[in-house]
């Protein structure tokens, strides 16, 4: 029973992140696709660097630790391609971000259109949403599958028949032993 509180625990926390990195997502992709203003170009980017990395930093965390968990192993999963695709994408942006800044501190503002283009932080934020929904999902079929084996382990028969000496005989399925032989009915368990 404890076991079952932490997964329903686990799921509901699943459920939140879900929640909150689809709303942070969608609130990225109106800002970075002009549907929602929030001031200057500036103040756009700024925007868009900080709710990404939100979305990182809380929605997810778990991709980046695991990551880090199986790059200490010299190892790789499903966790680091997402780390990296999305890791990538928010420090190429950032990274683009700063030139720009610099660029337009210097009045460079053929410099400043051109990188402005080349920012990703929507992409980071919609592979972090995108990959934990499917979780979502994998944690929903997993809890119909148990569900499911729990039904077929409830159905489970309590009694078998037992042929001893040509004679049946009901015993608990419990003492039923390798090499003993049993008599099946069409229609029983």
């Amino acid at each position: 029973r404890n076991g079952e509180a932490i997964e329903r625990r686990a799921y509901r926390q699943l459920q939140w992140r879900v929640a909150l990195s689809w709303f942070i997502a969608v609130l990225v992709m109106a800002v970075s696709m002009g549907w929602l203003k929030v001031g200057s170009e500036s103040a756009t980017n700024q925007t868009l660097l900080l709710l990404s990395l939100l979305n990182m930093v809380y929605c997810g965390r778990q991709f980046y630790v695991n990551a880090w968990k199986q790059l200490t192993h010299c190892s790789a999963n499903m966790d680091t391609l997402v780390a990296l695709g999305s890791g990538t994408a928010f420090v190429y942006s950032t990274a683009e971000l700063l030139i720009m800044t610099l660029a337009q501190g210097r009045g460079d503002e053929a410099t400043v259109e051109k990188l402005g283009m080349n920012l990703y932080f929507e992409s980071a934020a919609m592979i972090l949403t995108l990959i934990t929904i499917g979780k979502l999902l994998e944690a929903i079929s997993k809890g119909r599958t148990t569900d499911a084996l729990k039904s077929l382990i409830r159905m489970s028969p309590k009694e078998a028949t037992l042929i001893v000496d040509g004679a049946e005989k009901q015993v608990p399925i419990d003492e039923v032993k390798a090499g003993d032989n049993l008599a099946f009915r069409p229609g029983k368990s």
